[in-house]
């Protein structure tokens, strides 16, 4: 954070976390269209690895109403997963995460209370995020790793393998804090959503699951 608002992303998001003595950004539509393009940038990856269309989606890709049912219900351990659990015994260490997502949020949606304002940038940037990173990660990483994994490895094995290692490129590409804390919850994170494209085939229920905690984290963390 700097000493006077700013309209443009923080040089390194989250590292350094917010303190009372420190003033907040003010809100910007460039730093909104920063934080999607960012997302963005993960959208030739999928042209980049030759993935046919189908494989990228999923076997069973549908945008039905029951997978959209399907993507809400994954959703709700993880927003109990992601809520202040740092107010339990033992799992203080947490506190780092819910700030540094305090510290994006304030970047993303601005610092004053303005809701529509909020509610149209949190929907750009989660929609950005769950689009291109569900095809970067779980649509073409998770399932060309799982090929890979095919051609040694039992189908059991090779999903296993697939699903941990995407978690973790997840997980490093989402570490802002100085501690490992944020990459073992972006991990996490990341081994929910690929979970649901092992389970479903279908890469729209990820992608909910991914649009509906980032649009309810910037909500909650604007509305606080």
């Amino acid at each position: 954070t700097l000493s006077q608002p700013v309209e443009g992303p923080p040089p390194s998001v989250a590292i350094s976390l917010l303190s009372s003595e420190r003033s907040v950004p003010s809100f910007s539509w460039k730093t909104v269209a920063f934080f999607s393009l960012n997302s963005a940038l993960f959208g030739p990856v999928v042209f980049l690895a030759q993935q046919p269309i189908k494989d990228v989606l999923g076997p069973f890709f549908s945008c039905s109403l029951n997978s959209l049912k399907l993507g809400l219900l994954y959703t709700v351990p993880m927003l109990v997963y992601l809520l202040p659990l740092h107010r339990l015994p033992g799992l203080q260490s947490l506190a780092e995460v819910t700030e540094a997502s305090k510290t994006i949020c304030l970047y993303a949606v601005g610092n004053k209370l303005v809701p529509l304002r909020a509610t149209l940038a949190a929907l750009v940037i989660a929609l950005s995020a769950s689009v291109f990173e569900e095809l970067a990660f779980r649509g073409t990483m998770m399932a060309l790793l799982h090929k890979v994994g095919l051609c040694c490895l039992p189908r059991r094995a090779a999903t296993a393998s697939a699903l941990i290692l995407q978690a973790l490129a997840f997980g490093l590409l989402h570490s802002y804090t100085e501690t490992k804390v944020y990459l073992v919850v972006a991990t996490i994170a990341g081994l929910g959503f690929g979970t649901a494209f092992a389970l479903t085939g279908n890469l729209f229920v990820p992608m909910v699951m991914h649009f509906v905690v980032d649009f309810v984290t910037f909500l909650v963390c604007h509305a606080r």
